[in-house]
């Protein structure tokens, strides 16, 4: 398989447009955890027995409409061990548009689990029981990743079962006697599940060498792994990670009026992404 993933270069970031919408408004899903269609829903999205914030989130993002840009699809993951098994919402993933038959996800969405892997366009004909699966995850020939970042291909047939084994370079812990290089910036990036929140990001740091993370203002839940997102007036592509603290140092570095917007505490988890080319 040809290798399309790559990891990004520093200098294309910081050499991208520099202003800012420095009014926009973030607005987080409201969650209405007594809507009485919330379970039906969650099922739906096999999501039964998850907290019911996180089944709120991802309904909430099945509601909405006209999702993808430039050709790219939001889908949902889901996983079983075998037919004997119920599926259950595992993570998010993209299909590129320059790349219609792979999705665009983050590697511990499949690490260590052998079984079968399905997508949905993410979209409210989730919400029905009958909905039906767009296709299925095929094994890679290779492990074409970038640190926490992979592309897999796609069938349409039936599912088969697919390993993908526990990788050392896809972690996102912060090494605490590490000095890590990090770029401070103001930018808005889009979240392809809710393009419409303008999302403030933080800081760029490099991770290893070659690998780069973005830290931005948001929070996010459990099943979101795997989300394709968008830099405004930049290039290239990021794949929401986890939610992860800041080292206070880095907040130390940044602007005055940047760390009160933070509200930062060193137990409060901001989303972190992994940055990367896709050719």
């Amino acid at each position: 398989m040809k290798k399309i993933l790559t990891a990004i270069i520093l200098l294309g970031l910081i050499s991208c447009e520099k202003n800012q919408e420095n009014s926009a408004k973030q607005d987080a899903p409201q969650h209405n955890l007594t809507d009485p269609t919330l379970t039906r829903d969650s099922e739906a999205l096999f999501l039964t027995g998850a907290p019911e914030q996180i089944q709120s989130r991802h309904v909430w993002i099945s509601k909405h409409t006209d999702l993808g840009k430039d050709g790219d699809i939001p889908v949902h993951i889901c996983y079983r061990n075998d037919e004997k098994d119920s599926w259950k919402l595992r993570g998010t993933g993209t299909i590129l548009a320059q790349h219609p038959n792979y999705i665009f996800s983050a590697y511990h969405v499949f690490d260590e689990d052998k079984g079968q892997f399905a997508y949905r366009k993410i979209g409210v004909h989730e919400l029905s029981r009958n909905s039906q699966f767009d296709g299925y995850i095929a094994q890679p020939q290779l492990l074409n990743h970038v640190n926490d970042s992979i592309i897999c291909p796609t069938v349409k047939d039936n599912p088969s079962s697919i390993f993908i084994p526990k990788s050392t370079k896809a972690t996102s812990e912060w090494i605490g006697t590490k000095n890590y290089k990090t770029t401070i910036f103001s930018k808005i990036a889009r979240f392809s599940t809710y393009p419409e929140i303008p999302i403030h990001t933080v800081a760029m740091v490099e991770f290893e060498e070659g690998v780069y993370y973005v830290l931005l203002n948001w929070e996010v839940y459990p099943g979101e792994s795997g989300t394709l997102v968008t830099i405004d007036g930049a290039e290239g592509k990021l794949v929401l990670i986890c939610g992860q603290s800041i080292p206070f140092e880095i907040v130390q570095a940044l602007p005055k009026d940047q760390q009160l917007a933070l509200n930062w505490s060193p137990l409060k988890l901001y989303a972190m992404c992994n940055w990367v080319n896709v050719k």
